[in-house]
């Protein structure tokens, strides 16, 4: 019988392919051979430790502790021994650099204007930014918030408005119009000059080394007191004993409250050759309380 060229169906168990035993022995062949892969990678990473006389590390079931070798533990309380402890700075957190304090001789008469010779030093520590805390006063480097730390106390201003502006040098000692007693060796003048500051009338002045003394009015014993300030090199600002350095540059405030001794006079000086000057404004005070 001729068929010729018709179409015999396959038997019906005949088994067919099925696309997913497929893939499935696709992603069994790429896992093998990733793990091949991973398997040849480590032995040569523990081979090349070998040649190099490195110690192998074998892998630990997973903890929440890493245990240190003897030797490195050995190593470590080496080192804890021959470190020194932390300092309370290097504990804190934000600290910028302080500034030094100079301890001077404090034998000086009630506005005398003499520097005297400078004995040790210390160091401020910062309570916050902009304020330092010293062993008999606090220093705020702006005036808002020295002015916060005097709440309810009558601050007292010389403005410096109540003298002539003059390129005359003053004659000492000086008498403002507002009753500061200047006292020095230094050149000083009253100006008006925005280029340096630009609150009207102001002191201005040079010093070698002499200092200049501001005694407060009448004698009073102050509390507190600030001044703005403008200086063209580095100056230094004379409280109880401490000699702290105002840096050259930019218009500020600094600003001193008292912790429990009074003052009847501040000193400002400076070391340097070559001067521009330092000009000072708004000289403002607290007057103590009476006892």
């Amino acid at each position: 019988m001729n068929y010729g060229n018709r179409f015999v169906p396959p038997p019906a168990d005949a088994p067919t392919p099925q696309r997913p035993q497929i893939i499935l022995l696709v992603i069994v062949f790429l896992l093998a051979l990733l793990l091949i892969v991973n398997t040849v990678e480590l032995a040569l990473i523990i081979w090349q430790n070998f040649l190099q006389g490195e110690p192998v590390a074998v892998a630990q079931p997973s903890t929440n502790t890493v245990e240190p070798t003897a030797s490195a533990q050995r190593a470590t309380d080496e080192q804890e021994a021959t470190e020194p402890a932390p300092s309370l700075a290097q504990t804190q957190q934000f600290i910028p650099p302080v500034r030094d304090c100079v301890s001077v001789d404090l034998s000086l008469t009630p506005y005398s204007s003499t520097v005297p010779s400078i004995v040790d030093s210390s160091t401020a520590t910062y309570v916050a930014i902009n304020v330092e805390e010293y062993a008999s006063f606090t220093a705020y480097w702006k005036r808002e918030l020295w002015e916060a730390a005097l709440i309810g106390r009558v601050i007292r201003i010389e403005d410096f408005e109540k003298d002539k502006a003059d390129y005359g040098k003053l004659s000492y000692p000086y008498l403002t119009g507002n009753g500061f007693l200047l006292d020095g060796d230094s050149s000083a003048q009253i100006l008006a000059d925005s280029s340096l500051l630009s609150n009207g009338t102001f002191i201005h002045f040079r010093d070698w080394g002499e200092g200049l003394a501001f005694g407060f009015p009448s004698g009073v014993p102050v509390a507190a007191f600030g001044f703005d300030y403008k200086p063209s090199e580095t100056w230094h600002l004379t409280v109880n004993g401490c000699a702290i350095a105002i840096p050259e540059g930019r218009r500020g405030f600094i600003g001193v409250v008292m912790h429990d001794s009074n003052l009847l006079q501040f000193t400002l000086f400076s070391r340097e050759d070559v001067q521009g000057g330092l000009s000072v404004d708004n000289v403002s005070y607290v007057e103590a309380e009476s006892p």
